[in-house]
């Protein structure tokens, strides 16, 4: 039989209802119509659990220890019925994989053929190409020389009937000119290549000048810090800005502190034992014995 089916015959063969369980254990209803209907995934924890067992069944008057030891094999047969599942569930996906792998092989060989015959296509055409563009540009090539000849033997021609009279005609003041105007030339580029040279100095300067005065803005620290102190024994998980910090038990006038930029979230096993300084503020306790809260600060 399950724990929850005996612990509810048992509290009303004594006459009670959940509310009278409620009172006296001080356990939530909500928590109590878990247990009966075997929804232990709705309470706060393991060890919350077998507290909650434990003490219901001292209420209805059967013995605590029979009842967590049946719990025990409930939890473990409900392992191995959920396993078996999932190997059952992982064969029929391998199967799935398998025959969706084989059609995928296919359809790569056939890509594969049809890319092989493309790629054979493209270079033979393009190889049957540059062999004409060579050969047409190799008649070009022989056509022009034949021209460039022609044309070399009739300034040569030219050259030889016109050579005398063209040195006898230039004299000697037309030499002279022609060299003073290469020298003021020369003169010129001296004196404009120190002027772009000095330019370039000064720019290089007001560049060293402006580099040296820009500052970079400084980044101010926006984290702020929380200090968590416990009045009780506690199960505690920090999370800050995203980040698991802490996990695990918090013991009686224990306290930390985090600190962080955007957010810190606490998850608290039992509401009334912890209390918190924030922000210049003191805050909580937050819930009840026994009840998990979660409590999240903005920064």
């Amino acid at each position: 039989m399950a724990i929850g089916n005996k612990l509810k015959k048992a509290r009303k063969s004594m006459g009670l209802t959940l509310d009278d369980i409620k009172n006296k254990s001080k356990i939530k209803k909500s928590y109590l119509e878990a247990l009966e209907n075997d929804n232990f995934e709705k309470l706060p924890g393991e060890v919350y659990t077998k507290v909650y067992i434990r003490g219901y069944a001292k209420i209805v008057g059967l013995d605590p220890k029979k009842v967590l030891s049946e719990y025990e094999r409930q939890k473990n047969n409900d392992k191995n019925i959920k396993g078996k599942n999932k190997n059952e569930n992982k064969k029929k996906s391998n199967g799935k994989q398998n025959s969706f792998l084989n059609k995928d092989t296919i359809l790569k060989g056939l890509l594969g053929i049809i890319l092989i015959l493309i790629i054979v296509l493209l270079s033979y055409n393009i190889f049957f190409r540059t062999d004409q563009s060579q050969n047409n540009t190799a008649n070009n090539n022989q056509n022009t020389e034949v021209v460039q000849e022609d044309k070399t033997n009739e300034n040569n021609s030219n050259e030889d009937s016109n050579g005398e009279s063209n040195t006898a005609e230039i004299s000697d003041e037309e030499l002279e000119t022609d060299l003073n105007n290469i020298e003021n030339n020369n003169d010129q580029n001296v004196t404009s290549s120190n002027e772009k040279n000095t330019t370039e100095q000064s720019d290089s300067n007001n560049n060293g000048d402006n580099n040296n005065q820009e500052q970079k803005p400084l980044m101010k620290d926006k984290s702020k810090e929380i200090k968590i102190i416990a009045s009780d024994k506690s199960w505690l998980q920090v999370n800050v800005d995203g980040e698991l910090k802490f996990q695990g038990f918090i013991n009686e006038d224990e306290t930390m502190t985090h600190s962080g930029n955007e957010t810190i979230r606490l998850k608290i096993g039992n509401g009334i034992a912890v209390k918190v300084e924030f922000d210049g503020e003191k805050l909580g306790p937050f819930g009840q014995r026994g009840e998990v809260i979660i409590k999240e600060f903005d920064i």
